[in-house]
């Protein structure tokens, strides 16, 4: 049976500042290990945090240690230093998330709902591979930002996203979480109970994360 992914509310991140990158590792119980490379509170170093399946910030720390192989997180109510591969961490930069970061004509002409609205879908960007309809259903799900659908629609097409290359990054997301053959992880893209990515977007997708190679 496909396991679909689980898409987490994002907690907002007010205390960051030249954060436009980020390391993302899955942890036990659907847990979320996400590592923000320049955060205000840490004197613009590293900053570890930890996300629950919720979405809720559980831990974080500014003892970060990231070595050539591994990264090293000192958490205050953990009794012993965490080791974790870097290959377990995927690292997104958010400006190649395919969401602009600069305000343009477009946002200002948006209502004060909808530019909050294109702040919380650029950070679902920075976090994980998202399809137009499926990042307009997390902004406006009552599990997710509970915006309006008309704002979040508005918001997410004033983006200027690449839904192909945000396809090829749900594959790999997929791919890091379990095997999928080519016909199954384009279903999984495509599906309404998946990430809802057209068909066409889908075996981009899959294509570009290598699981339709020969």
């Amino acid at each position: 049976m496909k396991k679909a992914l689980v898409v987490i509310s994002l907690v907002a991140f007010p205390l960051l500042s030249h954060a436009n990158s980020t390391m993302v590792a899955k942890m036990p119980h659907q847990a979320i290990m996400q590592i923000i490379m320049s955060a205000t509170t840490c004197k613009n170093e590293p900053m570890a945090i930890l996300l629950g399946p919720d979405g809720e910030r559980m831990d974080q720390t500014c003892n970060v240690e990231i070595g050539k192989d591994a990264i090293t997180l000192v958490f205050a109510g953990y009794g012993k230093p965490l080791r974790m591969p870097r290959s377990q961490f995927e690292t997104v930069d958010v400006d190649a998330s395919g969401a602009e970061r600069n305000t343009d004509s477009r946002e200002v002409r948006l209502s004060v709902p909808q530019r909050n609205a294109v702040r919380s879908a650029r950070q679902y960007l920075s976090f994980q591979g998202f399809s137009r309809d499926g990042l307009i259903h997390q902004l406006s799900s009552d599990f997710g930002s509970g915006y309006d659908v008309a704002d979040a629609t508005v918001a997410v097409d004033s983006l200027n996203v690449d839904w192909n290359e945000q396809a090829a990054r749900s594959a790999r997301q997929y791919l890091s979480v379990q095997g999928f053959s080519c016909r199954s992880l384009i279903q999984q893209l495509s599906s309404s109970a998946g990430s809802s990515f057209t068909e066409q977007q889908a075996r981009y997708g899959a294509e570009r994360a290598g699981a339709c190679s020969k």
